[in-house]
């Protein structure tokens, strides 16, 4: 069984990089026509604000500077040049909660930009076998403990010849 989770995860892994390697290189062109994506795409600490700013979106509650610092664990300093940059294009929203206390969550542009990126991702990963590989490797994975010890000591590549070719790629 460890043979065939090697196997499985090999394939994976191989279709996995396919797929974020086309769209590292997808990435470049957005950047070049999009002030959305170039900002948000510039460093991981922004996308991940990005992403946590649409969560709050999606079940309405904003997050104050201290909550999104404290998620991110990115200093109030650089939360507050974030929030006032993408309040200024328009990417986040705010509101006053109390005193000089206020919550924010995405526009309804930056969610439009995640769902359709979202739905590019899903065409990429599904055009490059990416979902069947980590089906197969999840099924292996959740079925591995539910079989007989003398299953799961079978060696694999015995039965396929030697190395298969996802692992001759991986190797």
């Amino acid at each position: 069984m460890d043979n065939i989770l090697k196997t499985a995860l090999n394939d994976f892994s191989y279709h996995l990089a396919l797929a974020e390697l086309q769209i590292f290189k997808e990435r470049k062109s957005w950047r070049a026509t999009d002030a959305m994506a170039a900002y948000f795409q510039s460093t991981p600490e922004k996308a991940a604000f990005s992403r946590l700013m649409y969560i709050a979106a999606c079940v309405n509650q904003g997050y104050t500077v201290s909550q999104i610092s404290a998620e991110l664990q990115i200093s109030r300093q650089t939360i507050c040049k974030f929030t006032d940059e993408c309040c200024a294009a328009g990417w986040i929203v705010w509101e006053k909660v109390r005193g000089n206390s206020y919550i924010y969550m995405a526009s309804d542009e930056l969610c439009a930009s995640i769902v359709e990126y979202a739905d590019y991702s899903s065409d990429v990963f599904l055009n490059a076998e990416v979902h069947n590989a980590e089906l197969l490797l999840a099924l292996l994975k959740r079925r591995k403990s539910d079989l007989p010890s003398q299953v799961t000591n079978i060696d694999y590549a015995h039965f396929r010849g030697g190395k298969d070719e996802t692992q001759k790629k991986a190797s």
